[in-house]
C-alpha cells in the first residue's frame, strides 16, 4: 500500500504536521505487525495551476510565476539519505518547497527529510528480507 502525504499546506499548524507524522508512524507499526508493506511518499505542498488554492494564493499577493516554478527538491542538506533523493526529485510530482502555512519552512523541510530517510531505510530493510 502506498500513501501520499503533503506537508506545508496553507493554514497547516505545527500540531497538524505532528499529527501527520504520528499517522505515518502508526501505519508503519501496523505494517510491521501484519503481512504487506506500507510506503509513505511525502511531498511539500505546491499549488497546481487552475486550482482554487492557487487562485487564493495569487489573490493574496503570491507571484503566480514563483508559485508555479516547479523544480527538484534536494533534501540531502536536510539529512535525507542521498540515495533517497529520487523520492522527492521529479518536478512533475514533487515541486520545490515554499512556506505556505504556519510551520516554518525549515521545519517542513526537516520533517520531509526525516520521513523520506525513514521510508528509504524501511525500503532497504524490506529488500534485505526478500529471498
Amino acid at each position: 500500500m502506498n500513501g501520499s502525504f503533503i506537508l506545508g499546506f496553507p493554514g497547516e499548524s505545527p500540531d497538524d504536521i505532528k499529527a501527520t507524522v504520528r499517522h505515518i508512524q502508526n501505519l508503519w507499526r501496523i505494517a510491521d505487525n501484519n503481512p504487506g508493506d506500507v510506503r509513505a511518499s511525502v511531498f511539500g505542498f505546491r499549488p497546481y495551476p487552475g486550482t482554487p488554492v492557487c487562485q487564493t494564493l495569487t489573490d493574496a499577493g503570491r507571484d503566480p510565476d514563483t508559485l508555479l516554478a516547479y523544480g527538484d527538491v534536494d533534501l540531502t542538506e536536510d539529512d535525507a539519505d542521498p540515495t533517497s533523493r529520487c523520492v522527492n526529485a521529479t518536478s512533475s510530482t514533487s515541486p520545490s518547497v515554499f512556506q505556505f502555512g504556519d510551520v516554518p519552512l525549515s521545519k517542513v523541510r526537516s520533517t520531509l527529510a526525516t520521513l523520506t530517510r525513514e521510508q528509504h531505510e524501511r525500503n532497504q530493510a524490506s529488500t534485505l528480507l526478500l529471498p
